[in-house]
C-alpha cells in the first residue's frame, strides 16, 4: 500500500468505487466506525482508511495473500512496527484484513523534505525494524503468489527455476545467449546453497513504510512475505535506491532524486550488518534481481536480460561498498 494518494474519487484500472459499499459492510460487520473514510492508492487491492483503521480488500490475484499477511503478523515482535490486526477474513474470493491505522505518511513520500541526518536515523530504525521481522517464527508460512501471480519459488529452486527460462527460449529460437546463460548459472550455485533462514519482507521498499515526526512509525504490506536469507530484502531495497522514481506512486515520483538514496545502503548495513555479510553478495543479488522478475522472465522468455544481469551485474551493483 502506497499510503499516499487519498481522495474521493476513486480511479485507475479498478473503479475502486464499486468496492466502497464492501468496505462499509466489512466495517460495519466489526462494529467499527466508517468515519472519515478515503481511498488510498494501492496496486493489488483495494484499499481504504478511516479515522481509526486501514481496510484492504482483495482486486486482483489469487485469493490468500492478505489472510497470509494476517498469519505473519500474529507472529510479528513489536520491533517489526506493524500495525496491529483488527480482523481479517475471505468472503468468496475476495480475502480482507483490517488493521489499526498508523498517523503517518508514506517515507518515500516524506524523503524529499527530510534532513541528512533524519534520512540517517530513519533508515537505521528500517534496518533494526527489518531485522525483527527476519527474527520471527514465520517460514513456515507460504504467501499464494508473488508479484505478477508468479508461484512462490524455493530458495533450493532458483538456480534450476532460471535455467528453465533460458531453456524455453532455447527450444523456441536457439541461441548462444541461451546456452551462456545456462553455463553462467551453473557458476553461481555455489553462491546460493545456503537454506532460507528467515522470515522476508519480500517488497521492501520506502513505499511500504511509514514516518512520522522524524521516526520510522510502520513497515507494512507482508502479503508476499515468505522464508529466504537476510540479504533476500536488500535486493529489493537497492533497487529502489537506484531508481526511487519506479517505486513511488505518480503523486510523488517528480519529486524524488536517486542521488538522495546514495547513503541508504551504506545506513541500512550499519545497523543490520549480517544483511550484507555474505562474501558472495554481489553473485546473490543478481540471482535475486532475477527470481524477483521471475513472472516477467517467463512470460517474455527475456534471455538477453538475463544474460546482461548475470554477465554485467545487476542495476544497482553501483551502490554496494567495495
Amino acid at each position: 500500500m502506497a499510503g499516499v494518494v487519498t481522495g474521493d474519487a476513486p480511479h485507475g484500472e479498478h473503479d475502486h468505487a464499486t468496492t466502497e459499499p464492501a468496505i462499509r459492510e466489512i466495517l460495519a460487520s466489526l462494529g467499527l466506525s466508517a468515519s472519515g473514510l478515503r481511498w488510498i492508492e494501492s496496486y493489488s487491492h483495494s484499499a481504504w482508511a478511516t479515522d481509526d483503521v486501514v481496510v484492504r480488500y482483495r482486486i486482483i490475484g489469487p485469493t490468500g495473500r492478505l489472510t497470509h499477511e494476517a498469519s505473519v503478523a500474529a507472529v510479528l515482535p513489536p520491533e517489526a512496527l506493524y500495525p496491529t490486526v483488527v480482523a481479517s477474513g475471505c468472503w468468496g474470493h475476495d480475502d480482507w484484513l483490517v488493521t489499526e491505522r498508523i498517523p503517518g505518511e508514506s517515507l518515500i513520500g516524506a524523503w524529499p523534505r527530510m534532513s541528512v541526518d533524519e534520512r540517517e536515523s530513519t533508515t537505521h530504525e528500517l534496518a533494526r525494524a527489518v531485522q525483527a521481522l527476519h527474527g520471527s517464527p514465520a517460514q513456515h508460512l507460504i504467501p499464494p503468489c508473488l508479484f505478477g501471480g508468479a508461484p512462490v519459488v524455493a530458495r533450493s529452486d532458483f538456480v534450476a527455476t532460471l535455467a528453465d527460462v533460458a531453456r524455453r527460449a532455447s527450444a523456441e529460437r536457439p541461441t548462444d545467449a541461451c546456452e551462456r546463460v545456462v553455463r553462467t548459472l551453473d557458476q553461481y550455485a555455489d553462491a546460493i546453497d545456503d537454506d532460507a533462514d528467515v522470515m522476508a519482507h519480500h517488497d521492501l521498499e520506502f513505499g511500504q513504510c511509514l514516518w512520522r515526526d522524524g521516526h520510522l512509525v510502520g513497515v507494512v504490506d507482508l502479503e508476499m512475505a515468505h522464508a529466504n536469507t537476510a540479504d533476500w530484502d536488500v535486493a529489493r531495497l537497492l533497487g529502489m535506491c537506484a531508481d526511487p522514481k519506479s517505486a513511488a506512486p505518480a503523486a510523488v515520483a517528480d519529486t524524488l532524486d536517486a542521488d538522495t538514496f546514495a547513503d541508504v545502503p551504506q545506513w541500512f548495513q550499519d545497523a543490520y550488518p549480517a544483511a550484507f555479510a555474505h562474501p558472495s553478495l554481489r553473485r546473490r543479488l543478481r540471482i535475486y534481481e532475477l527470481v524477483y522478475a521471475i513472472a516477467d522472465l517467463r512470460r517474455n522468455l527475456e534471455v538477453d536480460r538475463m544474460l546482461t544481469v548475470l554477465e554485467r551485474g545487476t542495476r544497482f551493483e553501483h551502490l554496494l561498498a567495495d
